[in-house]
C-alpha cells in the first residue's frame, strides 16, 4: 500500500515538473531568451527658472504648470516677480512633447489653467525658454479731444476718443487678442493713472463710461472726464492744462470680464500719444506703437 502511495507521489511530482518546466520554456520564448527587465525608478531632478519683466500684481497670483499630453501638473511653489528666480523638481521624465505654462489665476485652486496664459514654452535640449503668447506689433491709430457726452461745444480739452469723425468709424488698428486678454485704454494725467474703459475691440464701446456725462457718446472706445471723481481730481479736467497729459493702450488679463490682477495697469503699455497745451481739439493725435516695450520672459534649465 505504501508502495502504491509513493509511487503516485511520484507520478505528481513528474507532472509538476513538466508543467514547470513548459511554462519557463514559453517565457523564455517570449521573452528571446532574456529576463524582463524593470523600468528604474525616476530620481526627481530640480530645475531653476529664471524670468524678467513680469509685472507685479495687485490681486491674483502667478502659476506655473507642466502640460504633457493635454495632462496638466501644478507646481506648488509661489511665483514673485520681485524675486526673478524660482526653485522647482520634476518628478518624472522630461520629453519634447512637455510644455511649461505660466498662467494668471485669481486663485490658487484650479487643478488647470483658467486665466490667461502669461508665458509658454516647450522642454528641448535640457532647456525650456518661455515667451510671451500674444502679439501685439502692428498697432497704429489716433485719438482727439472731444466731449461728446455734455453736448457740442463745451468743454471740449476734456474728453478721448478713439474716434475718426470723418468716417465716423474707430481711429485704433488692433489685433484681435486670444481668450483671456483684452485691451484698455489710460490717461495720465498730474500724476493720476485713470482708466478709459476696457474693450476687445477697438471697433466697440468700451465697458466705462464712469467720469462721462449723460448725453450719448460715440460707439467707440473713449471718455470724458466731467464727472465722478477721477482719482484725487477734481472734474472737469483740461487735459491741455498742468503739462499736459499722455495716452496709453495697455493689454490686461481678463477673466469673464473681470482682471484677477485688479484695476491697476498690468503693465504691458504698447501704444502711446501725447496731449499738449497746443493740442487742438477735435484734431487727430496720433498714439503710437511703442516698439520698445518689455513682455514678460523666462528660462527653465537644470
Amino acid at each position: 500500500m505504501r508502495v502504491f502511495q509513493s509511487g503516485r507521489i511520484l507520478v505528481w511530482l513528474g507532472v509538476a515538473i513538466f508543467v514547470a518546466g513548459f511554462v519557463l520554456s514559453i517565457y523564455l520564448y517570449l521573452s528571446g531568451g532574456q529576463e524582463v527587465e524593470t523600468e528604474p525608478e525616476f530620481t526627481p531632478v530640480a530645475l531653476e527658472m529664471t524670468f524678467s519683466n513680469l509685472p507685479p500684481i495687485e490681486k491674483g497670483q502667478y502659476i506655473l504648470w507642466r502640460r504633457d499630453n493635454g495632462v496638466y501638473q501644478k507646481f506648488d511653489e509661489q511665483i514673485d516677480p520681485a524675486e526673478e528666480s524660482l526653485g522647482i523638481v520634476i518628478d518624472s521624465e522630461l520629453t519634447l512633447e512637455t510644455l511649461f505654462e505660466v498662467s494668471v489665476e485669481a486663485s490658487s485652486a484650479p487643478l488647470s489653467p483658467t486665466g490667461p496664459i502669461v508665458l509658454e514654452g516647450n522642454w528641448s535640449g535640457g532647456s525650456a525658454e518661455l515667451r510671451f503668447p500674444v502679439n501685439i506689433n502692428g498697432a497704429q491709430g489716433s485719438f482727439i479731444l472731444a466731449t461728446p457726452t455734455n453736448g457740442e461745444g463745451s468743454l471740449e480739452s476734456s474728453g478721448v476718443w478713439f474716434y475718426d469723425e470723418p468716417n465716423e468709424s474707430s481711429s485704433l488698428k488692433l489685433e484681435q487678442l486670444p481668450d483671456g486678454w483684452t485691451y484698455e485704454g489710460w490717461v495720465e494725467h498730474r500724476e493720476e493713472m485713470l482708466s478709459i474703459g476696457r474693450f476687445e475691440s477697438p471697433n466697440w464701446p468700451d465697458d466705462s463710461n464712469q467720469y462721462s456725462g449723460d448725453e450719448p457718446a460715440y460707439p467707440f472706445p473713449g471718455e470724458d472726464f466731467i464727472a465722478g471723481r477721477p482719482g484725487l481730481l477734481a472734474p472737469p479736467l483740461s487735459l491741455r492744462s498742468s503739462g499736459g497729459s499722455t495716452v496709453r493702450i495697455s493689454i490686461e488679463p481678463d477673466i469673464d470680464g473681470v482682471d484677477p490682477t485688479g484695476r491697476e495697469p498690468w503693465g504691458i503699455f504698447f501704444m502711446e500719444g501725447t496731449v499738449s497745451g497746443l493740442t487742438n481739439v477735435g484734431v487727430p493725435v496720433p498714439i503710437e506703437f511703442t516698439a520698445d516695450y518689455m513682455t514678460p520672459i523666462a528660462r527653465i534649465i537644470e
